[in-house]
């Protein structure tokens, strides 16, 4: 049963992909830069919730500059993403506002918003799997 379920999950490569599109998405909405930065491109080591070993991705990021209302901002992209089912987390880090979400499948994002400029991050879940263009 549990060889089942392995069979079926998504590679972090495909994580990787199927979250850039959500970055660009956010990026869009919030009115930013929604070109990807060149991001490593090794995976990453990690442990799954089952104590199995597994890989992961950074995402690729976006960066712009400050936005006209941060708060503005960040509600209307913690709205899609709780649209999408993530637990979201709002704070504050280094003088700008702060939006923090894990996905279903343990992937995580962060936004933030400040006189700084704008931006979001992220990673992806713990797979099982590498998926990635030299694995």
């Amino acid at each position: 049963m549990q060889a089942e379920r392995d069979a079926l999950e998504s590679s972090a490569w495909e994580n990787r992909l199927a979250m850039d599109e959500v970055i660009v998405e956010s990026a869009t909405l919030a009115g930013i830069s929604s070109e990807l930065l060149a991001e490593r491109e090794a995976p990453l080591s990690c442990r799954r919730n089952d104590g199995r070993d597994g890989v992961s991705y950074f995402l690729h990021s976006v960066e712009d500059g400050p936005v006209a209302d941060p708060t503005a901002t960040l509600d209307t992209v913690e709205q899609l993403w709780r649209d999408k089912g993530y637990t979201i987390t709002r704070g504050t880090a280094g003088g700008a506002e702060a939006l923090a979400a894990t996905t279903p499948d343990g992937a995580t994002l962060q936004m933030f918003a400040g006189p700084g400029g704008t931006g979001i991050i992220g990673e992806t879940g713990c797979a099982l799997i590498d998926g990635g263009p030299d694995s």
